[in-house]
């Protein structure tokens, strides 16, 4: 779940992923703008949008593509199995089960931080005007 102090600017198309499909659609009409080739993989797919890229993340694994076409730009299977994503402008974070890192514009883990010691469990991440949050329990 991902909150926001501001809400985002209105946005041309709707991306919708099910199924380990992602799809665009056009708000206003619904009709399908794209469906990308690239697929994500069946269940839970936790999504963070900018203004030009797709962030689709499931299982530890992320992908990106192009917002106004749904072509993948790259794919990274991440070093812990998240399922919380935050984007904030550019910087973009990913956590799960007690750990965090944060990933470059080119996929790239660019930092790590797994607490040893502090156990594991639903992470939150949060900067200023933006947080996320896991909808796991338990």
């Amino acid at each position: 779940m991902s909150y926001r102090s501001e809400p985002p600017a209105a946005a041309p198309i709707l991306v919708v992923a099910f199924g380990g499909h992602l799809f665009g659609l056009d708000v206003a009409t619904g009709a399908r703008l794209w469906q990308s080739e690239h697929r994500v993989g069946a269940g839970h797919v936790r999504l963070a949008i900018s203004r030009s890229r797709v962030y689709a993340l499931r299982a530890g694994e992320l992908s990106c593509l192009d917002y106004a076409t749904g072509r993948a730009l790259w794919s990274t299977a991440l070093p812990l199995f998240a399922d919380t994503l935050l984007l904030e402008g550019e910087l973009l974070f990913a956590a799960g089960s007690g750990e965090a890192c944060r990933v470059g514009e080119d996929g790239a883990v660019l930092w790590h931080e797994s607490f040893p010691g502090m156990g594991q469990g639903n992470v939150a991440l949060g900067v200023p005007g933006a947080a996320a949050q896991s909808d796991r329990t338990g």
